[in-house]
């Protein structure tokens, strides 16, 4: 059973306590009648919130209004109603005639409209203002000089005073309806009151449960909210902050960190006690046109220790991207600009199109700018879109409802889409995806949302795009074997990703590291020169994955000639006579048709990729000056910045 309601009632006449008793019988509550008003209400009242003796008060009239004001009680007001002002006028009229005059007090609590009520009843009367005690005697007295032998008045205390003065008092009483109505408004007030204390209990224990630290501060600057987690990360204790400002703490210096004015800020980094902490100030305006901070924070140890434990989780699944550009192996002048202008395409959120010879490193761009975005906390999602045949790839990109087919999982599954939900999903060979999901693609792209096979509801994928293809896409797209729209979709950002036979300097750096991840590669230091002259003569037609295998089946054979590197040489050879190159023929480079500037700069890069730190070189095989070479080099570097 509910908790009864305790009202406390400060009853202006004996009838009126009479009334709410009867009333009571209809509510779930306990009464504390007391007959006081205006100051020994006041006083009375201050001692029921002293000792917790009431809820809730109803009043009337004055007594109402001073009770509100002098203690912290919710007052429920009984209305003086026009009804009531009617009525106790003509009563008086019948009783003693006129003249009449009517008491009211200056704060005027009820709205009585006298013109109205002369009207009505035509009846004359004079009204007489009154501010306090010493006041009412003064207007009383004024009324008896002017001939008014009856008052009407709507306090106790006043009739009193005027029966001194030898004149008819009547007193205002208050219909049944009026006190049901202020009860029951007092009922209701609790109740709300009840409600807010248990949300702002809930409240309370859900940021008291956070884990991040949490201070909040009136306009002032003192503190009315601290939880556990502040006192633990700050080294305060609540009891001894809690109502202080935060200014007059023994150690604002520190705090300064922290608060800092309480400007509004998001994701500072700030050092309090030799500690890391990430904090977001708040200013907030309240309801009631005042305003507070609010402090969240939290240690960085803590959000790293969380960011490890995400990544380790993307890592248990498979969802992660592994490499970083400084994994990216190479110095040549055409790597540098690629790896500078894949940096810049990370800071952004657009679709990316990766394009290079089979083995030339696109899902090593593709991982690197995934992992130097503002996604790198999310997963990292890889699909061969030439591994899987179309009705599997399906699927497996979009996800499949249960039944949607024989053999379907129980539960339906989501897809590679769903998966890469807030990161990446990398594309690779997407040239070889099939008109239907071509189709399929573009949508997910325009709408940003996708539907599993079998299904009849969508579901919003918030996802970056990083597609790759070894084909020339402009010419499947004029071969009508992709999508002209999707095309233009995935290629908002390009990159070429140059073969090793155009960063030709790269070749033994890149050879030296991959024997390096063997566990015993019997080479120190660099190669020899007619050993690097070879592995350049060579084109690298599967350029990085082929290099590697030769590192891998050199490791496995083993040097028979440490000085020499017969062995080494040897399997080069081998390689060559394999596809049949002439290495008689002079370095060969291939350029794509653009303007002169750019066909230019092409011819530049690839030749320096030639000649790696031989700017003489580079000059007499181009058969023009170092000077003009610096010129043109510098020229080159400019438009590709």
């Amino acid at each position: 059973m509910a908790k009864k309601i305790r009202i406390g009632v400060f009853a202006p006449y004996r009838e009126f306590s009479g009334l709410v008793k009867k009333i009571g019988r209809d509510f779930n509550a306990e009464f504390v009648i007391e007959h006081l008003i205006l100051g020994d209400a006041v006083k009375a009242a201050r001692k029921w919130l002293r000792e917790e003796a009431v809820d809730v008060v109803v009043a009337r009239g004055p007594t109402a209004q001073m009770v509100e004001k002098a203690v912290d009680l919710p007052v429920s007001v009984v209305d003086i109603t026009n009804f009531d002002v009617m009525n106790t006028l003509h009563q008086a009229r019948a009783l003693y005639g006129a003249p009449i005059g009517f008491l009211v007090h200056r704060s005027n609590p009820f709205k009585l409209n006298f013109d109205t009520y002369k009207e009505m009843l035509n009846i004359d009367f004079n009204i007489y203002n009154y501010k306090n005690g010493t006041d009412l005697l003064e207007q009383i007295d004024l009324a008896c000089v002017q001939g008014i032998r009856t008052m009407i008045a709507t306090g106790s205390c006043i009739v009193e005073k005027a029966r001194d003065w030898d004149v008819n008092p009547i007193f205002v009483h208050s219909n049944e309806e009026s006190i049901r109505g202020a009860v029951a408004r007092a009922v209701q007030m609790m109740d709300i009151k009840q409600e807010n204390r248990a949300f702002a209990d809930r409240l309370s224990t859900i940021l008291k449960s956070i884990h991040d630290g949490m201070l909040a501060l009136d306009e002032g600057g003192a503190i009315f909210f601290c939880n556990p987690m502040a006192e633990q990360l700050l080294g305060l204790r609540r009891e001894e902050i809690l109502g202080q400002n935060i200014k007059n703490l023994q150690n604002f210096s520190e705090l300064m960190a922290i608060y800092d004015n309480g400007t509004r800020v998001t994701g500072e980094i700030v050092l309090y006690a030799g500690k890391e902490f990430l904090v977001n100030r708040m200013p907030i305006k309240t309801s009631g046109g005042g305003r507070c901070l609010v402090i969240n924070f939290q240690g960085i140890s803590k959000i790293r220790k969380m960011e490890e434990s995400i990544r380790q989780k993307l890592h248990d699944k498979g969802l992660l991207a592994k490499y970083h550009f400084t994994d990216i192996v190479g110095r040549s002048p055409a790597l540098i600009d690629v790896i500078t202008q894949a940096r810049k395409y990370a800071k952004t959120m657009s679709t990316v199109m990766i394009t290079g010879e089979s083995g030339t490193g696109k899902e090593l761009f593709a991982q690197s700018i995934h992992n130097e975005s503002s996604r790198c906390t999310g997963p990292f999602v890889a699909v061969n879109c030439a591994a899987l045949p179309e009705n599997l790839l399906e699927s497996e990109l979009f996800g499949y409802e249960e039944g949607a087919f024989t053999g379907a999982r129980r539960g339906g599954k989501p897809g590679l889409f769903e998966l890469a939900h807030g990161g990446s999903i990398f594309m690779d060979e997407i040239s070889e995806l099939c008109p239907q999901l071509q189709a399929r693609l573009l949508r997910v792209i325009q709408q940003k949302e996708v539907m599993r096979v079998g299904g009849n509801r969508v579901i919003p994928v918030d996802v970056r795009i990083i597609a790759s293809s070894n084909r020339n896409l402009s010419e499947a797209v004029k071969k009508a074997t992709f999508r002209e729209d999707l095309f233009y979709r995935l290629n908002v950002l390009s990159l070429y990703v140059p073969p090793l036979r155009e960063r030709a300097g790269d070749i033994q750096v890149l050879f030296l590291h991959l024997l390096k991840r063997k566990e015993d590669s019997g080479i120190q230091g660099h190669l020899p020169k007619q050993v690097v002259e070879k592995l350049k003569s060579y084109p690298w037609p599967g350029n990085i994955r082929e290099l590697e295998n030769l590192a891998e089946r050199y490791c496995a054979i083993g040097e028979d000639d440490p000085q020499g590197f017969t062995t080494l040489q040897s399997l080069i050879s081998r390689l060559i006579d394999n596809n049949h190159v002439d290495v008689s023929k002079k370095p060969q480079i291939t350029v794509d048709v653009g303007t002169i500037d750019e066909i230019e700069t092409r011819i530049i890069g690839q030749v320096a990729g030639l000649y790696p730190g031989s700017r003489e070189g580079m000059a007499k095989k181009l058969g023009i000056s170092r000077t003009t070479l610096w010129r043109r080099l510098k020229t080159a570097n400019q438009g590709r910045n």
